[in-house]
């Protein structure tokens, strides 16, 4: 959220405040939550549907879907950097990308 910089005389303080779509949300943890609702007759006859997320096209394969109302899907390390307290410029940590997906009749 807020990054605290310690200068020569001051302290710069910078906070990350992202513009993002209304379905797609960034909790503590810097993991990318993300809600899809799909009609059940737009999955029918598709073997996946790529989500577009920023750059990144993440693959929903079809037959993994379960018949339920909602499902999350966990795609592990797929999306941001983690905050390194002791290191800023630190990005080997990557936080998950966790799709709630609706399927709607």
């Amino acid at each position: 959220d807020e990054l605290i910089f310690d200068t020569s005389f001051n302290q710069l303080y910078v906070s990350c405040l992202p513009d993002l779509p209304d379905n797609i949300e960034i909790d503590d943890r810097n993991n990318i939550l993300i809600s899809v609702t799909y009609n059940i007759n737009d999955l029918w006859n598709k073997k996946t549907i790529d989500l577009q997320v920023g750059s990144i096209s993440v693959p929903i394969v079809i037959d993994n879907l379960k018949l339920k109302k909602s499902q999350i899907i966990r795609y592990c390390n797929k999306g941001i950097p983690k905050m390194n307290s002791t290191n800023v410029y630190d990005v080997n940590r990557i936080s998950d990308l966790i799709v709630t997906v609706h399927i709607v009749v």
